[in-house]
């Protein structure tokens, strides 16, 4: 996949993954990971993609194991967050 939502990426899917559009600031990826260790989860691979234009980013995160629904209210409760999704492929 090389686009996804108007951000050039480049990544092949995995059974779990995150999709996280957020405000391109400093401290997104930390709390992301902190969230996610919270709950046991190991990040197995992540790829950010910036968007000048708008001042958004999208995060594209592969996790070891599903990500509970839990897990995802937490990052949709953050400030920085505009939008997080868990994916199961």
């Amino acid at each position: 996949i090389v686009e996804y939502m108007g951000h050039k990426v480049n990544f092949e899917p995995t059974e779990y993954m995150l999709f996280v559009k957020n405000k391109d600031v400093p401290g997104v990826i930390g709390h992301i990971g902190n969230v996610l260790g919270d709950f046991g989860i190991n990040i197995s691979a992540m790829q950010v993609s910036p968007n000048k234009n708008d001042g958004t980013a999208l995060m594209i995160v592969s996790t070891d194991r599903e990500i509970p629904d839990e897990a995802v209210e937490s990052l949709n409760k953050l400030n920085s967050i505009i939008k997080a999704r868990a994916v199961r492929g």
